[in-house]
């Protein structure tokens, strides 16, 4: 298999102590609910980072505390305190159940929660926006303009951010492999053309907004 440079030392023998923090030595940035419930961790609602294996890993000395992972297999750090071991947790699947045990965090890549990450921010930015800007829109002291236009402005936005928010995000957390991601994008392709709506009426839309009544209201 692949050797990753760095990804072996001396330590590699020595099993770390857990860490109380379960991999909050570093401030994860978007996480997923934990998928087994006989860990301590799944008893409080914990959540982790999700991280996927860049090559095939195999313990330079076997230990009952180790596991071997295959590249592509995504799984849960438990624990990234220890800077040369991390304890993970691999994600089950229909004919294998989940482990849990020590590998080398050489070997691991953030791909699957960065994407994740991306699609939880562009969440959250579309919901600031439709709540906040389509509400003002429809405030009382909302001039003519903006009323009559609003259509045109916002056009399909909502339905798009209603398809990222309830459909894709959550399907994107259920991914366990890359050609699980790619699938996923695949299965959603009728959300994805919402997308066609709304750039249709994109020249129609900057020329409502630059009306400067309607510029001074969203300013």
């Amino acid at each position: 298999s692949l050797r990753v440079p760095g990804g072996d030392s001396d330590d590699e023998t020595k099993t770390p102590s857990p860490s109380p923090h379960h991999g909050r030595s570093h401030p994860p940035s978007l996480i997923v609910d934990s998928s087994s419930e006989s860990d301590e961790g799944d008893a409080r609602g914990e959540m982790f980072d999700i991280y996927v294996a860049l090559a095939d890993y195999t313990p330079t000395i076997a230990s009952k505390d180790s596991i071997s992972l295959k590249e592509g297999q995504y799984v849960e750090v438990l624990d990234s305190a220890h800077p040369l071991k991390w304890l993970v947790r691999t994600k089950p699947t229909k004919t294998t159940p989940s482990r849990q045990g020590w590998v080398s965090p050489a070997y691991l890549d953030k791909k699957l929660k960065d994407l994740i990450n991306g699609e939880s921010e562009f969440v959250k930015e579309s919901d600031f926006f439709t709540s906040h800007h389509l509400k003002h829109a429809d405030s009382p002291d909302a001039p003519p303009d903006v009323i009559t236009q609003k259509e045109t402005i916002f056009r399909n936005i909502d339905d798009i951010k209603s398809f990222h928010s309830k459909t894709f995000l959550p399907k994107l957390h259920d991914c366990d492999t890359d050609d699980d991601v790619a699938m996923c994008f695949l299965k959603n392709k009728e959300g994805f053309e919402k997308y066609l709506q709304y750039l249709v009426g994109q020249s129609q839309a900057e020329s409502a907004i630059s009306d400067k009544s309607v510029h001074r209201f969203f300013k």
